[in-house]
């Protein structure tokens, strides 16, 4: 491996722990209310005591959703929210494999995502909070990401595909497509918490998957000796 291109993927490996590592800290830190109350009952608890004694909001989900199910009401009235899987014949495909055809598509692509520049509050924290607090608009604001999501992977439909990025392309459009899907199910954590907390296990194991995608995707323009300036790609692309 190219010595530059191998410390760009030994600083995405980096990135990807901290940022799991963080989501925790940072979410639990800026949304939680300290006012939270300690609540004893089997249908309320406290997010906040729930955090003390764990590492991780995955932890919590975890807890949260082992108590539904010891209690015996969980619900198989609703059904889990399928995702589109899209395909190669889905997409916009070029051969055109010059320099400026590849910019252009990262350029795009960068474009769709932008979104994810922002500071954005951890989805957990979100659905856990919302639980806490019984905050309905809380919940639908998971609601409105999941039809942000959608939205994207509209956009990314549409960007015309170099015929060798098909499959991380294709990589990135479905990982946003199964996030939007679990984010759908987690909005109901109010009226379906199984519902909601099982879409939150899988959720967090395909936001990973989304950081994969960003990182092969990285590694393609690598690939391709294609470096984007802060301003064109924003946190989403590694530059040297």
């Amino acid at each position: 491996m190219d010595p530059a291109a191998k410390k760009v993927s030994i600083a995405i490996i980096v990135i990807l722990v901290g940022v799991i590592g963080v989501f925790w800290y940072d979410g639990e830190k800026k949304s939680v209310p300290a006012e939270l109350k300690a609540t004893a009952t089997s249908t309320n608890f406290d997010l906040r005591a729930y955090a003390a004694g764990r590492a991780t909001l995955e932890e919590i989900t975890g807890s949260r959703l082992d108590e539904i199910v010891s209690s015996g009401t969980t619900s198989d009235t609703q059904k889990p929210t399928s995702a589109v899987q899209y395909k190669a014949s889905n997409l916009i495909v070029s051969n055109y494999t010059a320099t400026t055809a590849l910019r252009a598509y990262g350029l795009a692509v960068a474009a769709a995502l932008k979104g994810f520049n922002t500071d954005r509050e951890n989805e957990l924290v979100t659905m856990l909070t919302a639980l806490e607090n019984k905050d309905a608009l809380r919940a639908q604001e998971l609601s409105a990401i999941a039809v942000a999501n959608k939205q994207i992977v509209a956009t990314l439909l549409k960007i015309t595909v170099p015929r060798s990025a098909i499959d991380i392309h294709l990589e990135l459009i479905n990982t946003l497509s199964q996030n939007s899907a679990r984010l759908a199910d987690m909005s109901l954590i109010l009226d379906n918490p199984y519902l909601a907390l099982t879409a939150a296990n899988a959720f967090r194991v395909e936001k990973l998957n989304f950081y994969k995608a960003i990182d092969h995707l990285n590694a393609f323009f690598l690939d391709n000796k294609i470096v984007f300036k802060a301003e064109e790609g924003g946190i989403i692309f590694m530059n040297i």
